[in-house]
């Protein structure tokens, strides 16, 4: 499904047709169509699954993977993904509410109002959660350069 894991483990059978870069590439002259970009230019996960993938099963089981949940090289997790598409519909919909603003709407002028007092919060310290994901990823990704370092290093005594 993915050119970037052509040759692991995860990667389903079948020639690949996305990137999971947030960019298009090219590769070997065949252009790669990123499915980051797919999943931000869709309406919400439905609209996408639909459209891209030919089915809710198939983002469910993309979903579930480990490695497309959690984030994997490049990319950054669904949840990422998700943050990102809320970050998008919240900046359409206050685009939405600034041209009411200008044609008079004084209904969305207090809302303009409210939105923006709602995001000039600041967040505080770390949720013990976010902590302990954080810590486990970064073990994760110790034990994956440990072991990729352990296959190299046996390559290379093949070698010699």
């Amino acid at each position: 499904m993915f050119v970037d894991l052509v040759g692991l483990e995860e990667r389903s059978e079948g020639t690949p047709e996305f990137t999971i870069q947030e960019y298009d590439i090219e590769r070997d002259g065949k252009k790669y169509k990123s499915l980051y970009k797919l999943f931000m230019q869709s309406a919400d996960e439905y609209d996408f699954a639909i459209e891209h993938l030919g089915g809710l099963d198939i983002f469910n089981q993309l979903t579930s993977a480990k490695w497309f949940s959690e984030g994997y090289r490049a990319h950054r997790g669904i949840a990422a993904w998700r943050e990102d598409m809320r970050a998008r519909d919240e900046s359409l919909a206050k685009k939405a509410i600034l041209l009411a603003v200008r044609d008079g709407d004084i209904n969305a002028a207090k809302k303009l109002f409210d939105v923006s007092k709602k995001t000039n919060t600041t967040r505080g310290r770390f949720v013990k959660d976010e902590a302990k994901k954080e810590a486990a990823k970064m073990a994760e990704d110790k034990d994956f350069l440990k072991g990729a370092a352990s296959r190299l290093d046996n390559v290379i005594n093949i070698m010699d």
